[in-house]
């Protein structure tokens, strides 16, 4: 958290038998279990530290209607606080059960999750928290076409859109991977896991790497069975099978997100955007934008180029690579 301490939670345990959450400080390696949670509330997901300070996050049993609740911890004053009862019984987060990446806060300012059952077809939902109000709004509901029972959370990518994964449903009932716009609650699929050259019921979290693929794995199919690691490009909704778990190097990977380490690198200029054209014009007068000669580029709005021609009044920004990375 901001205030150098690192915050977690465990599922059982603690003077109700239902999990705490704690805090550890890395320079004296003490632990301190700050608050023990209701009996049957099984917080399985992680703490997300939103922009207010507050720590957020998912039980999956508990509440007013035994479905689960969202809450805030406080981290100065250590008060805990229900701010949302899930409705229904078959409402529990399962995006908190089974995954670390339960809650996320999007550019926009309002914090995003999933749940894995309930909603218009009791096939899982993506909702929508507003922290100053703590009103929640369901903002889709998942179907057997979109795909069902999300068991992993969502990641914003670098275009603004979420991605995320099904673990069912689909045309061919494996699951799907999807794009949702939180600017107009649009969703699509943009791949349906088939077992057979891509795998199937991924159970985890995407992760987009430093130059804009998607990386992600499904827990069975392709070749033996065990599962696969796969790359997904944003920019085309291409999906490349990289590797096919065999057993001997691991099998069925369940509930987790791939990692990106950053080797240590030195920088030697400084990286800046020329506007190739009139930096004030009317409507329908474009601009260039050159980001100079490097290896690689990922801009803001998913092009892959050196240049790109905006059309629509925004804020740009582009990550590159060089040969010293």
């Amino acid at each position: 958290a901001s205030n150098g301490l690192l915050y977690g939670m465990t599922s059982t345990g603690g003077s109700n038998g239902s999990g705490t959450l704690f805090s550890y400080d890395i320079s004296t390696n003490i632990l301190t279990p700050l608050f023990n949670f209701d009996i049957n509330a099984q917080p399985w997901g992680t703490l997300l530290q939103g922009s207010n300070g507050l720590l957020y996050g998912l039980t999956t049993f508990d509440g007013t209607n035994n479905a689960g609740t969202i809450f805030t911890f406080n981290t100065v004053t250590n008060a805990f606080n229900v701010i949302y009862n899930f409705p229904e019984d078959n409402n529990h987060p399962i995006g908190a059960v089974y995954n670390g990446e339960s809650l996320i806060q999007a550019i926009n300012g309002y914090i995003y999750g999933m749940t894995g059952y309930a909603g218009i077809n009791n096939d899982g939902t993506i909702f929508r928290l507003n922290d100053t109000t703590n009103v929640v709004t369901i903002v889709y509901s998942f179907n057997i076409a979109s795909g069902t029972v999300p068991q992993g959370g969502l990641i914003q990518a670098s275009n603004g859109l979420f991605y995320g994964l099904t673990s069912a449903g689909g045309s061919h009932t494996y699951g799907t991977l999807f794009n949702f716009n939180p600017a107009n609650n649009n969703f699509n699929v943009a791949i349906n896991f088939d077992s057979t050259s891509n795998g199937l019921m991924p159970l985890g979290t995407l992760m987009q790497s430093h130059y804009g693929m998607i990386y992600g794995m499904t827990s069975g199919g392709f070749n033996g069975g065990n599962g696969t690691l796969f790359k997904f490009n944003p920019s085309n909704n291409v999906i490349n099978t990289l590797v096919s778990f065999t057993g001997a190097n691991g099998s069925i990977p369940f509930y987790g997100a791939l990692y990106e380490y950053h080797a240590p690198c030195s920088i030697t200029s400084s990286i800046s955007i020329t506007a190739n054209g009139p930096l004030t014009y009317c409507s329908g007068t474009p601009t260039t934008l050159d980001a100079g000669l490097y290896s690689s580029y990922t801009w803001s709005t998913a092009a892959i180029t050196e240049t790109i021609t905006p059309i629509l009044t925004g804020t740009y920004f582009v990550t590159v690579t060089d040969s010293n990375e």
